[in-house]
């Protein structure tokens, strides 16, 4: 085609290499510059808008992890792929080509490209999910987002090695038009759309469904299921019983109120029917980490949960218990959150109470680390603040249930606000562990689940003096 080496400037600039993509082995594309570039394969993919079955393996050398597109023949970029993954496209357009995205400063090896054309639609999850136990989530744990939720995972971990056949799929609609098959350590991971997953229903009966997200899109699936002959499980932790508070649990940080507008209001109303529903149900059980979570619950919606049950909160206690240890002198202080604009995570809170420490003659003997992720923004203006500390640490990262342990191993102190008990898991891993969670005064959870004496600090979640 005469792409060859040219060099395109349309916003960023774009990199045309010559070749077949998928007849590459070991190529090494390396981008030195400090912006992301895009890379793409001259020799364009014929698919006759079939489907398409794409599995690219990348090793990443340097950097930051690429990920994939599809463009077309004006290089607008379509599909996006995360290599080292099976993805099923449902549709395709006839001519495309393959683009790598590779961030600044990294270098990438690519390994294997696979591209098959599909006569048949919508056969990557009818012919991979074939268990007989289905957990449904709008999102799991992967190496790019470790934590969230991670307690899920640990719950599905369990069902693993107790020999239970399980399907995990993963739906929302991110995923519109592709299916991806992907590995998270032992769990084998299905991404896909609502209708999908809708059809996939309609065709596979399973023994038990366990609900971890109940969003409006996942309760229409249900609602749209032949579902009388098996048991329904809805794992209901906070955020899926208490969503009435959603003004006050979502309102962005330094914020006195949000206006709940209409499509929050349908939302509302759509799960307000479900659970009037499915709490009755001779079928349906509820999941609770704890009885004052059960009680709140029946209290805001004004039902009794008919099979409510109180379940341990799933996490991999000997991976804390194991590093448990004592503290003589408190001096190393950390924070472990999600840094996402909205009121529940207390984020703002943690960093108020360092701001206030900072006052005070012993703050130079302290030391702090603050771990997290989330949006560029959020992130941010939530850390700029600390950023004129020395003995400030930050880094934006999301560490995994290994790396918490080492984190809670060299530090003595979990900076822990919460409103509406959102960060209780973690401050009862940090007790577990033997570190010292500086908790908010709603810590009536991490009581029932420690008993009265867990090895906490309790203060009034807006009162950093006093934490």
């Amino acid at each position: 085609m005469g792409l060859a080496g040219k060099i395109i400037q349309n916003g960023k600039k774009t990199f045309v290499l010559p070749g077949d993509v998928r007849k590459i082995r070991e190529k090494k594309i390396t981008n030195t510059s400090n912006a992301t570039r895009f890379f793409f394969f001259a020799s364009p993919i014929f698919t006759q808008n079939k489907p398409l079955s794409i599995h690219i393996n990348v090793r990443s050398v340097e950097g930051d992890a690429c990920t994939v597109a599809l463009a077309d023949r004006s290089f607008s970029m379509g599909q996006v792929i995360n290599p080292n993954q099976l993805t099923f496209l449902s549709e395709s357009k006839k001519v495309q080509f393959v683009v790598f995205v590779v961030p600044p400063n990294s270098e990438i090896i690519i390994e294997s490209v696979q591209i098959e054309q599909l006569a048949q639609d919508n056969t990557l999850l009818d012919s991979n999910a074939n268990g007989d136990y289905l957990v449904i989530t709008s999102n799991y744990p992967s190496e790019h987002n470790p934590l969230d939720p991670q307690r899920l995972h640990q719950r599905v971990l369990s069902y693993i090695e107790a020999g239970l056949a399980i399907d995990v799929v993963e739906v929302g609609q991110k995923h519109t038009g592709k299916t991806v098959v992907r590995k998270y350590e032992d769990v084998t991971v299905h991404s896909t759309s609502f209708s999908t997953l809708r059809n996939h229903l309609q065709k596979k009966l399973y023994k038990k469904i366990l609900i971890a997200d109940f969003s409006s899109e996942i309760i229409q699936i249900i609602d749209a299921s032949d579902t009388s002959s098996l048991e329904l499980i809805f794992l209901a932790d906070a955020e899926m019983v208490l969503y009435p508070m959603y003004d006050a649990m979502y309102r962005p940080y330094f914020t006195r109120e949000i206006n709940e507008d209409t499509q929050i209001k349908q939302l509302t109303s759509a799960r307000n029917d479900a659970i009037e529903k499915y709490s009755t149900l001779e079928n349906a059980t509820w999941l609770f980490n704890t009885e004052n979570l059960r009680q709140r619950a029946e209290k805001i919606h004004g039902v009794q949960f008919k099979n409510a049950v109180i379940s341990f909160p799933h996490t991999s206690l000997n991976a804390f218990t194991n590093g448990k240890k004592s503290i003589e002198k408190v001096q190393r202080i950390c924070i472990v959150k999600d840094f996402v604009n909205n009121h529940k995570h207390a984020v703002d809170i943690d960093v108020r109470t360092i701001l206030a420490l900072s006052k005070k003659p012993y703050f130079k003997d302290l030391q702090f680390s603050v771990y997290g992720s989330g949006p560029d923004d959020d992130h941010t203006a939530l850390t700029e603040p600390l950023k004129q500390f020395d003995n400030v640490s930050i880094y934006k990262h999301t560490p995994t249930q290994l790396e918490r342990v080492k984190i809670y191993q060299d530090n003595d102190v979990l900076l822990v606000a919460d409103r509406f008990n959102s960060n209780t898991l973690d401050a009862f891993e940090a007790s577990l562990a033997g570190i010292i969670p500086l908790v908010s005064s709603s810590a009536d959870e991490l009581s029932e689940l420690l008993g009265e004496s867990f090895s906490s600090i309790s203060t009034d979640t807006e009162d950093t003096k006093k934490r």
